[in-house]
């Protein structure tokens, strides 16, 4: 995996997908950029909003990216799971990409399920099969268990490239 360019790309309302997004940075020795959106999604009134968009389907205006996607071998896309979907600010992020997107993985924080849904909902959205998922839930995250699924999701990385 160090051969190839990677780059991770992800959205983060609470911080629980940062952490994820910065350890999978780390472990495939990938560039990192966040997703910014440009509403404020802070408090119940953020946390509503991104419910009911979710529910919706709706995309979120998001800030433009530095990073092209078409200059790396691997794009890592990470969202939390809102209402068993996939974040609005990532949903802008892989419709606006359709079509640039190299190879992907997808992971996902998610308060207990919905990760699965979520992943079907990415690979539509960006119109390609993910090589790999991590789906991890905010309480491992939170903790150390997170790296498990980091460990998990690295091999299935690496199997796919030999």
């Amino acid at each position: 995996m160090t051969a190839s360019k990677v780059l991770v790309v992800y959205y983060s309302r609470t911080g629980a997908t940062r952490r994820l997004a910065e350890a999978l940075a780390k472990a495939l020795q990938a560039d990192i950029e966040p997703i910014i959106d440009r509403k404020n999604r802070s408090g119940i009134f953020g946390y509503l909003r991104s419910v009911a968009e979710s529910l919706q389907k709706r995309g979120a205006a998001v800030e433009p990216m530095k990073t092209d996607p078409r200059s790396y071998d691997l794009v890592v896309i990470g969202t939390p799971v809102w209402a068993w979907s996939v974040s609005s600010p990532v949903r802008s992020y892989l419709a606006a990409n359709r079509g640039h997107l190299p190879d992907v993985a997808f992971f996902c924080t998610m308060g207990s399920r919905g990760g699965e849904r979520a992943f079907e909902e990415m690979q539509a959205i960006a119109g390609k099969a993910p090589r790999a998922g991590c789906a991890v839930t905010a309480r491992e995250a939170a903790s150390e268990a997170y790296r498990t699924h980091i460990a998990q999701f690295m091999e299935q990385l690496k199997t796919l490239t030999s």
